[in-house]
């Protein structure tokens, strides 16, 4: 059984481990590393800087926020979330991110938000069924067109924006995010697809007159791997699901979960984002 790590603010000299654990997760080169004299000033001025050391001593992970506004209200947004490859799947990301939360709450916090790519859904799993955030809002290409790193690279750096409003109590797991095979089929969809080479799914264009208070956006399981093997597909992906979210962000709906069709039969395990209306509304940018 694999050792769990302690979770501790960072000291400075940790500040060199967080830039190479940079390096490793995202391969990242110069310009889009968050050095070491940033880390430290968003440290000193209010960021929280969180590390998860192995007992033998060693930096795992890392959590890094930094002070901001949204809407009129101080929060922390927080920018990087880093665990290393080996060590994934391990909860040592969800260790880290309770620990973020519980700072900002000591610190009388209402609110950390971060962004995330609606193509990922192992990111889009801990934050929406197990840390419990809200998404309302849509960037189109963040950061441009690419970063350095290869897993941002070919589609585009869209982003969804996390809300987590920071209550009294710790966050809880949604795990009502098993669908029985066939659930999904009863369900208004905004993306139809079709199968190609036995397992990989095309979408078409969105339907943009569905308008039910509950609606699902398929999305492919695994994306980086349909990158690698037709990236025409996973860019069709990209275009059809961003016209989707920021149609339906805009009009009043919010991301609520990601719920999953286990396989069966013939059928592949499938993914879909639960829509719903909001109270507030969303916006894209």
């Amino acid at each position: 059984m694999i050792s769990q790590p302690d979770i501790e603010s960072l000291r400075e000299e940790d500040l060199p481990d967080c830039v190479e654990l940079q390096r490793l997760v995202w391969q990242f080169d110069k310009n889009d590393l968050v050095s070491t004299r940033m880390l430290a000033t968003c440290q000193r001025h209010e960021g929280i800087l969180l590390g998860a050391r192995m007992p033998e001593g060693g930096l795992v992970g890392f959590v890094f926020s930094f002070p901001a506004f949204w809407k009129d209200q101080l929060h922390q947004h927080s920018h990087m979330l880093a665990v290393r490859k080996e060590l994934r799947d391990q909860g040592i990301g969800f260790a880290l991110k309770l620990a973020q939360y519980r700072e900002a709450r000591r610190r009388g916090l209402r609110l950390i938000t971060w962004t995330f790519d609606p193509l990922e859904t192992k990111n889009a799993h801990l934050n929406l069924n197990k840390l419990g955030v809200i998404v309302r809002h849509y960037y189109v290409n963040l950061y441009g067109e690419q970063t350095s790193s290869e897993l941002h690279s070919g589609l585009g750096t869209d982003r969804f924006l996390a809300e987590w409003s920071i209550g009294i109590d710790d966050p809880a797991a949604d795990l009502r995010y098993q669908l029985e095979p066939g659930e999904a089929l009863s369900c208004p969809q905004v993306i139809s697809t079709r199968v190609f080479d036995q397992r990989w799914l095309v979408p078409d264009a969105p339907d943009l007159s569905k308008a039910e208070p509950r609606l699902l956006v398929e999305v492919p399981e695994d994306i980086q791997s349909l990158k690698r093997h037709d990236p025409k597909v996973a860019m069709d992906w990209r275009l059809q699901t961003r016209t989707a979210f920021t149609y339906y962000l805009s009009k009043g709906y919010e991301v609520s979960r990601l719920l999953v069709s286990p396989a069966s039969g013939k059928d592949n395990r499938r993914t879909f984002y639960q829509l719903e209306v909001s109270e507030k509304g969303g916006s894209v940018a």
